[in-house]
């Protein structure tokens, strides 16, 4: 991953990965997609839903179509304005958790996306992104409403789309959480 010269090398490389046993799950690479100007926003999930297998696109399913909402909506932005990825690459069996393992295995794909693009502002959508981006072992509760900024990089952690569809009363403290995201990437909605 480190030689990669560009995303798009570094999209096939991750396509080609079969380091851990995620890849025989995989029916589409789910790279990331979007280009935000450097300094601008990245939405970082777990691991691919089966819609995104299916499609190799993040985020593509009813949990896409909300984080779709905060960013157009919300936002003011297109979702190719951000950019969308997940910790892991590939989808893991029945959505559970990515194992320590698989992470490890996968976090130089990662390493490489996050220098390639050069965002200033990370938000990870719950807390297995969170406490990798921060090194840390803690409940979103713990993690969220605040800035944290390790190694240079603004991370503003906040709640999964798909908790949001199953705990609506929580929009309130994500749109909260991006609202932090936009002021520490300079973001101002427009009209």
């Amino acid at each position: 991953a480190a030689a990669c010269p560009d995303l798009e090398h570094l999209a096939l490389a991750s396509a080609q990965c079969q380091a851990c046993s995620l890849h025989t799950g995989r029916q589409q690479p789910v790279f990331g997609e979007g280009r935000p100007d450097p300094g601008g926003i990245l939405f970082m999930g777990e691991s691919p839903s089966p819609e995104d297998n299916a499609s190799g696109t993040p985020f593509s399913g009813p949990s896409g179509q909300l984080l779709t909402d905060i960013i157009v909506k919300g936002m003011g932005l297109s979702r190719q304005q951000v950019h969308i990825t997940c910790l892991v690459k590939c989808p893991t069996p029945g959505g559970r958790a990515a194992s320590p393992e698989e992470i490890s295995m996968c976090s130089p794909i990662l390493q490489r996306q996050l220098e390639l693009l050069a965002p200033g502002v990370l938000v990870p959508l719950g807390a297995g992104p969170a406490n990798f981006l921060l090194g840390k072992n803690a409940g979103l509760a713990e993690l969220r409403d605040q800035i944290f900024e390790p190694h240079g990089r603004r991370i503003v952690p906040t709640h999964h789309p798909a908790q949001l569809l199953q705990e609506p009363a929580k929009k309130r403290e994500c749109w909260a959480d991006i609202q932090r995201a936009m002021a520490a990437a300079g973001i101002k909605k427009g009209p």
